[in-house]
């Protein structure tokens, strides 16, 4: 894969960073991928090669391709960490190769100038326990502080509709993500931070979530910061509250630092804080209680609601919050009880699987156990789905009929 023309140019009040990624190793038309940066932060954004590469290099592994080659400076220390990220990726899944990684010049190593420390800012559990704690241990005049917050759309499944001209985003989604946005910037208004939104079309470059989830995300995550030079000097990530037993996915503790450069430190925060102790120190947030947004969206919820209240992330959310006494001073979230009718309706993956276990001795401890069984028999069902699973494999391994 080739990574060139990478460019800078003012698009319907955004300032968009762009580059070119045209594969060497199958015929396929080329992918622009593209960056969206609000014109407050214009003159601070930069073509940054540095910005570019984490994710060609994520879409070349899913792609198959043998090298990435781009035309542009890369930080020394950015080259050697994302070597060791394709070696982690190509470790975590056997059938990825980790490619080999090129520059058409020298490398440059930048010289730290920027003073703001930044976090990627969704609105939900995990980004406001990590800014919580911030804000609580670090001086406001200290460069640890965080300022900015960066939020992204883009990155989830139902983002774009693909039509004639490509992947666009999808209206309805962008009305909510720019609803998502202005509540946002109220919290931020009352905290001190600053929001950069950020559009992108990184994940319409992917086939499926599988190949997205694989590798994709925290390789989309730093580019908005790699691309603000001289202003992000250190960007957090939080954790998903599984700490380094978490599941092989394309943001993990192990992996997360490797994205950093000379000029950027990328740290995960939280990876031993379990996600029912976050959602605890979120409940003794007012601000970010009243914006706290964890949904899935497969569906868009209506009547003002920011969470379905259906999805799994929801009902897991739920369920934190009811084991904490605070289900009922949540507003973002329909209703103050959770049913097991609503445990049974939402599937149980292996990631659910292992946030749900956490829950079983806490919601005993105050008489749910109505919930514990439901959830029991969720597990049951998943372990007996994982069984078959291995069977048919092994049967088809060995070619039984």
């Amino acid at each position: 894969m080739r990574v060139t023309d990478l460019q800078l140019a003012a698009r319907e009040g955004l300032t968009r960073t762009s580059a070119r990624l045209a594969f060497e190793d199958r015929d396929a038309p080329d992918d622009i991928l593209w960056f969206d940066l609000p014109a407050a932060v214009a003159g601070e954004v930069e073509p940054s090669a540095n910005a570019f590469l984490p994710s060609a290099l994520a879409h070349a592994m899913q792609k198959g391709e043998r090298r990435v080659v781009i035309d542009g400076a890369v930080c020394p220390r950015h080259l050697e960490g994302l070597r060791t990220v394709a070696a982690i990726f190509s470790w975590w899944y056997p059938e990825l190769t980790a490619p080999q990684i090129e520059t058409t010049v020298a490398t440059s190593a930048p010289t730290p100038t920027a003073r703001r420390s930044a976090i990627c800012l969704s609105g939900g559990v995990d980004a406001f326990a990590a800014l919580q704690e911030n804000h609580l241990t670090i001086p406001r005049d200290h460069p640890g502080f965080v300022q900015d917050a960066l939020l992204y759309f883009g990155l989830n499944s139902y983002d774009f509709d693909t039509g004639p001209a490509g992947a666009e985003p999808n209206r309805e989604r962008l009305l909510a993500f720019d609803a998502h946005r202005q509540r946002l910037e109220k919290f931020g208004e009352q905290t001190g931070v600053t929001l950069i939104p950020v559009r992108t079309n990184v994940r319409a470059l992917y086939a499926s979530w599988k190949e997205w989830r694989a590798v994709g995300l925290t390789a989309a995550l730093v580019a908005a910061a790699h691309a603000l030079p001289h202003r992000v000097r250190a960007l957090t990530i939080a954790s998903n509250g599984l700490g380094i037993s978490s599941h092989w996915i394309g943001t993990h503790p192990m992996l997360d630092p490797h994205f950093s450069s000379l000029a950027l430190d990328v740290r995960t925060m939280h990876s031993t804080l379990p996600r029912w102790e976050k959602v605890r120190r979120v409940t003794e947030w007012p601000e970010a209680l009243a914006a706290l947004r964890v949904c899935f969206m497969i569906d868009i919820p209506g009547d003002g609601t920011l969470n379905c209240g259906r999805c799994e992330k929801c009902v897991r959310t739920m369920l934190e919050l009811l084991l904490c006494g605070a289900l009922g001073r949540a507003s973002t979230f329909p209703g103050d009880d959770v049913t097991p009718d609503m445990i049974m309706a939402i599937p149980f993956a292996k990631l659910a699987k292992l946030f749900f276990l956490q829950f079983k001795d806490g919601l005993a401890s105050i008489g749910r156990h109505d919930l514990v069984r439901a959830i029991d028999e969720q597990i049951a069902m998943q372990d007996r789905s994982e069984r078959g699973e291995a069977r048919h494999r092994w049967r088809r391994w060995l070619r039984f009929p």
